[in-house]
């Protein structure tokens, strides 16, 4: 995919576990899932040598930095980028690719370095070997995702014949689409007056050529124009159902309509629209609500007969 990826706190890198919830497990995979392609971009990883001029650019003009974290999203199945990134700037990139990375690898890429977790993010010639639109969109979303709030996402195009006629290829399919005909569809994630045209030059053999790249800034505090991932109500709806104590035994008396109850679940979707916390937070704060009403009864169960009510 291309020529050239935030653990949610508590989340196990190899997800093994004990308490792990498989509701959540299933809930932070489906951004990062496999998506269905009418024409695979499994074969369009064809420069294995030489990294995308882009990241060749980013690295020399020190955009990629000392420490810092990058994922590549659709980077292919080469290892040129890494090591040109480790070597150059000592930053630690990791490539996420459904297609020609294993599952393994991806889950381990998306969990460390998805969900807010990486200071960059790029997706360099993937965009234009992607037919579908909503499948584009699922990787400007993980650029999106992926990146803390500040910081940007970078997207090179190979432009093909540039008569922007879509036609399937050899190795899979090629949009044919100028650079800026994309800028639209990254402003449809990242929200307008926050993505734009750049060029940098970068150092080759022959020369100081220069490449055209679209930067997409997560900006702190707007809202996220892509919204929820997932609808949450009926989580929100449990959560205001549960009871408001075990200890006299008020079971019928459920938390719907308490003033604690309601202004936490609004805070949570005011946090998650404003791009203060990410989905999967939310949702693991509502999960963690669930739990200590658990825990709760657990422990009223567990108290000696005839004390408070039970028995």
């Amino acid at each position: 995919m291309g020529c050239g990826t935030n653990i949610v706190p508590g989340y196990k890198e190899f997800n093994n576990s004990a308490d792990k919830d498989p509701g959540l497990d299933m809930y932070l995979n489906k951004l990062w899932s496999t998506p269905e392609q009418a024409i695979t971009s499994a074969k369009t990883s064809i420069n294995t040598r030489v990294p995308a001029a882009g990241h060749t650019a980013l690295s020399q003009n020190n955009i990629y930095k000392s420490g810092e974290k990058i994922i590549d999203i659709g980077g292919g199945k080469s290892k040129n980028v890494s090591y040109m990134a480790g070597e150059n700037n000592r930053a630690n990139l990791q490539v996420f690719d459904p297609f020609n990375r294993t599952a393994r690898h991806n889950k381990i890429v998306s969990n460390k370095f998805g969900y807010g977790q990486s200071d960059v993010s790029t997706a360099m010639n993937v965009l234009n070997v992607i037919k579908e639109k909503s499948n584009r969109k699922k990787v400007i979303e993980q650029g999106y995702d992926s990146i803390s709030k500040g910081q940007s996402f970078y997207v090179q195009i190979f432009e093909g014949n540039k008569s922007g006629k879509g036609n399937q290829t050899s190795k899979g399919w090629q949009e044919n689409r100028t650079l800026d005909s994309y800028v639209k569809e990254v402003e449809a994630v990242f929200g307008k007056g926050n993505v734009e045209i750049i060029s940098l030059r970068y150092k080759t053999d022959k020369g100081t050529p220069s490449v055209k790249l679209i930067k997409a800034t997560k900006i702190k505090g707007e809202r996220n124009p892509q919204g929820r991932y997932e609808n949450l109500s009926k989580l929100e709806s449990e959560v205001r159902n549960m009871p408001v104590s075990y200890d006299d035994w008020a079971g019928e008396a459920t938390r719907k309509g308490d003033a604690v109850t309601e202004k936490l679940i609004k805070g949570l979707q005011q946090q998650e629209a404003a791009g203060v916390i990410t989905p999967a937070e939310r949702y693991r704060a509502l999960l963690k609500e669930k739990e200590k009403n658990r825990s709760s009864f657990d422990s009223f169960l567990n108290r000696p007969k005839g004390i408070m009510g039970y028995g």
